[in-house]
């Protein structure tokens, strides 16, 4: 009987970061700066200790378009724009998210992270690393 309480378990934590991603990818879009910033940090974590109910969640969200899409905007924080690029990296082991990658052209984001954070000379090596890894695998 252990074995079923550690199923249901982990059913209650699917629920929850499915939940969790849900979440996220309301607040990426929210108008307030700090929100979106919040969201992406909180995604950060989740992407880390993905599985695949998360992974369907991310896609079904389309949170890798909305994140995408808000890094074209330079005005964020150059700690925002890191937490896109790791969200990135880490979505980038994953075969359906990479793919979702791909058709958002996320790696055209990361480039206008690069030009426009050049003083930034940390942001800038993690963009590159995260812009390497989008080429290679692809």
């Amino acid at each position: 009987s252990g074995r079923a309480y550690m199923d249901d378990n982990s059913s209650k934590r699917k629920a929850e970061s499915s939940e969790k991603v849900k979440k996220c990818a309301k607040d990426l879009q929210n108008r307030n700066k700090n929100v979106v910033y919040a969201a992406v940090h909180t995604l950060v974590e989740i992407v880390e200790k993905a599985d695949e109910s998360c992974v369907q969640q991310l896609l079904q969200e389309k949170a890798i378009t909305v994140i995408t899409e808000r890094m074209k905007d330079t005005t964020h924080t150059q700690d925002f724009q890191k937490n896109c690029c790791d969200v990135m990296l880490r979505c980038n082991q994953w075969v359906e998210l990479r793919a979702e990658l791909e058709r958002t052209k996320a790696f055209q984001s990361v480039v206008l992270v690069l030009s426009g954070y050049v003083e930034d000379l940390e942001l800038v090596k993690h963009a590159l690393t995260t812009l390497s890894s989008l080429v290679s695998t692809g």
